[in-house]
């Protein structure tokens, strides 16, 4: 809980979802999570409280999301984990000011919850308290204490490093990784392996990227990006990067509440929205705030408030008298009719993502809002059925491309309601939280400390959203609130021959699990090759190098994959191995040729004298001959590579 210590959205659920049910006489009063103060009531008429999700800015009103208070009418002499806090001001949210609320100042009063045995506490103590006058409060039953039920995949997020000497198959392994990661399972073949990969990417839950020197915090996380408006100018809007758009992708899943409630779909009115454009900075930041609050929202209107405006004559008024300023009004008059007086409870809400795609479903739940501190301000209340990232054809349910028109009802006649509904019955049987796994490859060649900045501390499990340690941090460039959803593996590869591991930024190091992939000569044993014995061979070849250099400079077992035959088997050392060993011994060729036991003439390298060049006379040199290395052009003989594991 950001109740101090808790994310603001588990507060609310953990309320609605849990202590509603062991203390039956909470009750909500404001409908389901509509805005961001949530109003409960202990009994007809007996105490109320609201659950305010974030702190309200004395100039603007707005909310910080990570920064939850309980507002109560009494406060408690002293319980473990609650702390009263003082109001400056009191909380000035259109929603704490609704009418049904008693908790206006001066009654307002703050604390701050650190635990869920604090909030527990908070409200046994609550509900049972001395009654004021006139007033009855049920007596309430000691909740028994106990522990928040984990899902097992938060408790299995992980944060590992595969490190190795090139060749090991690092790079490999992360996919068959993340798709047991994400699967619990992994494919009988390699074939199915890489076509459940590609699926899972597709669908967002496997990212990959690969760090290089010049990579930085506005590709990984976010930064400003410039892009055309309509007027052909040049703007620049905050454009998230990969790490942020694999968190919000892991975090959608556990946004969404999937499955149908009262009448059967072909009973309701299905209609198709935009929310903002997808492909955009205003677009992005609409359709997470609509997820994260539960709500769909229409951006035409202006900062125009149509409570009690219930036709559209009314709402051309209102929309004359309040924003006189407004271009063409007729285009906004009609939409905004539609979301507030034409869509009903229960209606369904398909969100586009352009013309040919749809990433989200929602149900109305409540009537419509008007929400000062939303990036629009026409609101209806949803329940999320499901959520596609980046989305889905649109003729999986329709039998043409959207309209461009923002809010229109689709045909009875086109739309496919049995495949719909199957869509929406298989979000029901996925579970609530889905492993997501980020791959970063290569990650030691790029500069740690300025590709993850502030936000490498939210790595560590402990400080994940939801845990008991959970960080949140403001992000530079847009301001919002940030923290990593615990369904979020990352895993990174690193070359150890790129850069020692020793050598990795410590605060990087403390926080990832690190484990070797070692050359296995074994995955050889299958390969013929007439004359040489490729384990043999590459063993022996890994010992001398390790006996030159080190065991982080040692060559993969990759290399030799698929090498059947001699000429293979040249090809591999002629454009890898020698190479290889080349920039290992930085142009010493009298170690390569050690490393290759290729003395005397040479089968590999072949080594010659030059004779020293006559001086002038006005300076001293040497009178030994220079000696040069050239890789022998005639073909590697057999021999040559039995030498490598056979002795001198």
């Amino acid at each position: 809980m950001a109740i101090n210590k808790l994310p603001a959205q588990t507060a609310i659920e953990f309320i609605d979802g849990t202590l509603i049910k062991e203390l039956p006489i909470i009750q909500r009063i404001d409908g389901p999570q509509r805005s961001k103060a949530h109003f409960f009531e202990l009994g007809k008429g007996g105490r109320q409280f609201a659950v305010i999700v974030g702190n309200a800015d004395d100039i603007t009103g707005k909310f910080d999301s990570q920064q939850t208070r309980i507002l109560l009418e009494e406060l408690p002499a002293s319980l473990p984990d609650v702390e009263p806090v003082e109001l400056s001001e009191y909380y000035n949210g259109s929603s704490v000011k609704r009418s049904n609320s008693r908790l206006a100042p001066p009654q307002q009063r703050s604390v701050m919850v650190g635990s869920e045995l604090g909030l527990r506490k908070l409200f046994e103590w609550y509900a049972n308290a001395v009654a004021k006058p006139n007033q009855v409060i049920p007596t309430v039953p000691l909740v028994q204490e106990q522990k928040v039920q984990k899902s097992t995949v938060i408790q299995s997020a992980t944060n590992t490093i595969l490190y190795g000497p090139p060749g090991t198959g690092k790079t490999f392994a992360t996919a068959a990784r993340a798709v047991q990661l994400c699967d619990g399972k992994l494919p009988s073949t390699r074939k199915e392996l890489m076509a459940r990969y590609e699926v899972l990417r597709l669908e967002q839950r496997i990212s990959f990227v690969t760090f290089h020197q010049s990579y930085g915090y506005e590709e990984f996380i976010e930064g400003l990006r410039p892009q055309l408006n309509s007027s052909s100018q040049i703007t620049y809007s905050v454009v998230p990067g990969v790490f942020r758009k694999a968190c919000d992708s892991a975090r959608i899943r556990q946004l969404v509440k999937p499955g149908l409630s009262g009448k059967p779909l072909q009973q309701r009115t299905v209609c198709k929205m935009s929310l903002g454009a997808s492909w955009g900075d205003e677009g992005v930041k609409v359709f997470k705030y609509a997820l994260e609050n539960e709500c769909i929202l229409l951006g035409y209107g202006d900062e125009v408030d149509f409570t009690g405006c219930n036709n559209e004559s009314a709402i051309r008024a209102k929309l004359l008298e309040d924003a006189p300023e407004t271009k063409i009004p007729d285009s906004h008059i009609w939409p905004v009719n539609f979301l507030k007086n034409e869509l009903k409870v229960g209606d369904i809400v398909v969100v586009s993502n352009g013309l040919k795609l749809f990433r989200g479903i929602a149900e109305i739940t409540g009537d419509y809002e008007f929400v000062e501190d939303a990036p629009f301000h026409q609101m209806r209340p949803v329940k999320w059925l499901a959520v596609f990232e980046p989305g889905k054809p649109v003729t999986e349910i329709f039998h043409k491309d959207f309209a461009m028109q923002t809010l229109y009802k689709l045909s009875a006649s086109g739309l496919k309601y049995e495949k719909l509904n199957a869509l929406l019955t298989a979000q029901t049987k996925e579970p609530p939280i889905q492993p997501h796994v980020l791959i970063i490859d290569e990650i030691n060649r790029a500069n740690i400390s300025k590709v993850f900045g502030e936000l490498i501390t939210l790595l560590e499990p402990d400080k994940r959203e939801g845990e008991t340690n959970a960080i949140s941090v403001k992000l530079p460039y847009s301001g919002d609130d940030f923290t990593v959803p615990p369904n979020l593996h990352v895993i990174g590869t690193m070359n150890t021959a790129d850069r020692s591991i020793a050598l990795l930024d410590t605060a990087l190091r403390r926080r990832f699990d690190f484990e070797e992939l070692e050359p296995d000569a074994s995955t050889l044993e299958q390969n013929d090759v007439p004359g040489v014995d490729l384990v043999k061979l590459l063993t022996a070849l890994n010992d001398r190098i390790e006996a030159l250099f080190d065991r982080d400079h040692r060559i993969g077992h990759a290399f030799f994959i698929g090498v059947t035959s001699v000429e293979g088997l040249e090809q591999v050392f002629r454009r890898k191995v020698i190479p290889l060993l080349q920039e290992y011994f930085y142009e010493n060729w009298s170690n390569v040729r050690r490393a290759l036991n290729d003395y005397g003439t040479g089968d590999f390298v072949i080594c010659k004298r030059l004779a020293q060049l006559p001086a002038d006379g006005q300076e001293s040199f040497s009178d030994e001959p220079r000696v040069v290395y050239r890789v022998n052009e005639a073909p590697f003989p057999v021999t040559a590579y039995q030498r490598i594991y056979g002795g001198n």
